[in-house]
């Protein structure tokens, strides 16, 4: 995955079958600058875990439930 979504509830989203977002809401919320989130986003892409792509090339991959963008909102 070479994108990430922002749902309505404020989380975000680094894979489309990513199974749970992360929080930025509190951060928005908190009256964060454009550079602290700017860093926040940074930091939740480099350490994010989803492995989609690798996984659906893999014969027996993994088989996980995803959220589906419309239920949250992208």
């Amino acid at each position: 995955c070479t994108r990430a979504r922002l749902a309505a509830d404020g989380s975000v989203h680094t894979c489309l079958f990513s199974t749970q977002g992360s929080p930025l809401m509190p951060l928005i919320k908190s009256g964060a600058s454009k550079q602290e989130l700017s860093d926040a986003l940074r930091t939740i892409w480099t350490e994010r875990d989803d492995a989609y792509s690798e996984q659906r090339g893999a014969k027996n991959g993994p088989s996980s439930e995803r959220v589906e963008m419309s239920y949250i909102g992208g």
